[in-house]
């Protein structure tokens, strides 16, 4: 969802039909918040106008934040399928080149082609 949308449905003390994100939900609860002490005449219009830029600064900085945990949430997952595969050819088959690709899996490194022998 935009902050645009999650306003609008503060704004009416409305909690949105889809299912939220963390972020998504903290910004709803933060406005409607704002929103209600506006109404209720606890904050002026530049106290709310700052609380409400407050709360979405948060919003973006949270979302950056999840959006960074999913991707080494995801790069981990590949990293270990490609760790388990590289175990299983290895446990099949033993030899020296699923050996290689095991280390390449775990340690990121490939090893050298050895040379001719002089």
């Amino acid at each position: 969802m935009t902050k645009e949308q999650i306003s609008k449905y503060a704004y009416v003390d409305e909690l949105p039909d889809k299912e939220m994100t963390c972020p998504e939900r903290c910004l709803w609860y933060a406005l409607r918040d704002v929103y209600r002490r506006f109404q209720s005449g606890d904050l002026k219009k530049e106290q709310c106008v700052r609380e409400k830029n407050r709360a979405i600064k948060q919003f973006e900085l949270d979302r950056n934040t999840l959006n960074q945990a999913k991707k080494i949430i995801d790069h981990n997952a590949a990293m270990w399928a490609e760790i388990e595969l590289a175990g299983s050819l290895y446990t099949m088959d033993r030899t020296l080149e699923n050996a290689d690709a095991f280390v390449t899996a775990v340690y990121g490194v490939r090893m050298k082609k050895e040379g001719p022998a002089m």
